[in-house]
């Protein structure tokens, strides 16, 4: 790729921009998120929800929109809050859980630039480490005291904007490929203490 964009300082300009670009989007989704749990829907006019949204992010905004219509109100949402597993002693912090299609989820919001293999490869298998931090995060929260009010997860989907902003990718991960991919972890968590 650095070949690609005509050497090492184009590629880090690239690269500053992509992480520019993916903090502004989880930014927007933070605050549409937000405005959900304060009035318990999300508005319905495109124009009002991408008021003042970067160019640079219109697309992904345009994409996801329809995936967070379609989320479900609940006392029990949490937005980019940090998890703690005190066992295998990590922590991070995920983007979001919440009700998606009567089954709590944790979710993970990602992009897709256009040709990119995230764009093209849909099948968990194939989104590198992304299902895997994913089950961390579910794994963290499941085993943190802070969210023991909560139900236990047994969801988790990597949802991928795309920039072109046709639908974005709801790539859901049930019990079974949250339980495959927290072995997977459980063993970099070991390789990494030992």
């Amino acid at each position: 790729m650095i070949k690609q964009l005509g050497g090492e300082g184009s590629f880090r300009k690239y690269m500053r921009e992509r992480i520019r670009c993916g903090q502004a989007y989880h930014a927007r989704i933070s605050k549409i998120l937000a405005d959900f749990c304060k009035n318990g829907n999300i508005s319905q006019c495109d124009d009002e929800l991408l008021e003042g949204v970067s160019e640079s992010i219109i697309g992904y905004m345009r994409s996801v929109l329809p995936i967070l219509r379609s989320l479900q109100y609940s006392n029990e949402i949490r937005i980019e809050q940090y998890a703690r597993h005190h066992i295998l002693c990590y922590y991070g912090r995920f983007d979001a859980i919440i009700y998606y299609k009567d089954a709590v989820f944790l979710i993970d919001w990602k992009t897709a630039s256009a040709g990119s293999n995230k764009d093209i490869n849909v099948d968990l298998s194939k989104m590198y480490d992304d299902p895997l931090q994913v089950a961390a995060y579910v794994g963290a929260v499941n085993s943190d005291p802070n969210f023991s009010l909560l139900p236990t997860i047994t969801n988790g989907a990597v949802i991928i904007a795309k920039e072109d902003g046709t639908v974005a990718h709801v790539a859901e991960m049930g019990f079974h490929d949250l339980e495959e991919y927290w072995h997977r972890w459980v063993r970099c968590v070991h390789r990494f203490w030992y």
